[in-house]
């Protein structure tokens, strides 16, 4: 069944085959550059590159982990491209894209940032030579390197994706070198960051409708705003096989799953502030009360303040009239000493006259 499906989707795909998809295919060949719809045998290629849609893919076309549902080439990379930001910028603007997504292969055998650098000078260029597109980037774990992650965000991609890519119990057979509680990890410290983060889930490689189901909480719970779920497709023989073709209807029902999540978190939110609400309004009545014992125990204490320190000056106040009335009776006795001087002065002055005049 998957030949048979394989073989349709090429058939349908060499019809699609148009004027924007070579041209698109143009641009990316005369750039050097690698795209993951190639790399990973993407059957829906021709539909995207006919719109000017592609995820290129930077740090070469090499990758130095073997996802089992990857096509991606594994080996030792020998990419060495400190040109490829720029040159992808030109791309992009040639492309005239609004949208772009950046990917790339894992860089493990990159030491100390696995290949970060590159990708935020690739966001910078872009954002340089092409300021009105939005950069979706769509990176490898790196390790859970915050150090490496750091660079990356701080580059300000308008979207950072990183995908789980299955449900946690087959993880490790999905990714074997990978880790599904790093890539959560991942996921929270780009929202952590303010960024607005995406990642996705393939269906159809062993998981149950419940698990699917669970997952979506779990990313609900890191923060993440977008998530996706798409049908996987066995790219060759040697890859996982498809356990199941998921129906129509099953992605429908994860639809309304989502709505029901998004409303059980909304309500959950409102029946958690009305909680703290009540919770507080105890503390809000025992603060009122506190505020008003206080205030009138500030009163009280000031009016007794008042009351002891007008207490403790009434002495003062009396030495302080003691002192006054002694200097004002000592400014009267001057005064009289003085008049009683002018006067008998003038005595003496009337005496000598009158001793002259007898004679």
């Amino acid at each position: 069944i998957a030949r048979r499906q394989r073989q349709m989707c090429i058939r349908d795909s060499r019809l699609k085959m148009s004027e924007g998809y070579n041209r698109t295919n143009d641009i990316v060949q005369r750039n050097n550059l690698h795209t993951v719809c190639e790399e990973a045998r993407c059957p829906n290629i021709y539909e995207c590159w006919d719109r000017g849609i592609g995820t290129i893919m930077i740090l070469g076309d090499i990758c130095t982990r073997a996802c089992g549902f990857c096509a991606v080439k594994t080996g030792k990379p020998v990419w060495n491209d400190p040109l490829e930001p720029f040159r992808t910028s030109m791309a992009v603007k040639k492309m005239g894209l609004k949208h772009v997504v950046i990917t790339s292969v894992d860089r493990d055998d990159i030491k100390h940032d696995y290949g970060a650098t590159i990708w935020a000078e690739t966001i910078d260029q872009i954002h340089l030579h092409v300021p009105g597109c939005n950069v979706e980037v769509l990176t490898p774990d790196f390790k859970g390197n915050k150090f490496a992650l750091s660079k990356v965000l701080n580059a300000h991609p308008e979207i950072f994706s990183h995908n789980v890519e299955c449900i946690e119990r087959i993880s490790k057979k999905v990714r074997t070198q990978a880790n599904w509680s790093t890539s959560i990890d991942v996921l929270k410290y780009s929202v952590e960051s303010g960024l607005k983060t995406k990642t996705g889930i393939m269906v159809g490689l062993g998981e149950t409708f419940a698990e699917v189901v669970e997952t979506m909480k779990q990313i609900v719970d890191t923060g993440v705003t977008i998530f996706t779920i798409g049908q996987y497709l066995q790219p060759t023989k040697n890859h996982l096989p498809v356990a199941r073709y998921v129906e129509k209807s099953e992605f429908e029902d994860y639809e309304k799953i989502k709505s029901q999540i998004e409303n059980s978190d909304e309500l959950s939110a409102k029946a958690t502030e009305l909680a703290v609400s009540e919770a507080l309004k105890p503390l809000e009545s025992l603060n009122l009360n506190l505020k008003s014992q206080l205030k009138k125990d500030t009163e009280t204490k000031s009016k007794e303040i008042e009351l002891a320190v007008s207490e403790a000056l009434k002495p003062v106040e009396v030495e302080n009239l003691k002192l006054k009335g002694e200097i004002q009776n000592s400014e009267v006795q001057k005064k009289l000493d003085e008049k009683i001087i002018k006067n008998d002065h003038s005595i003496v002055i009337r005496h000598y006259e009158e001793r002259i005049d007898l004679d």
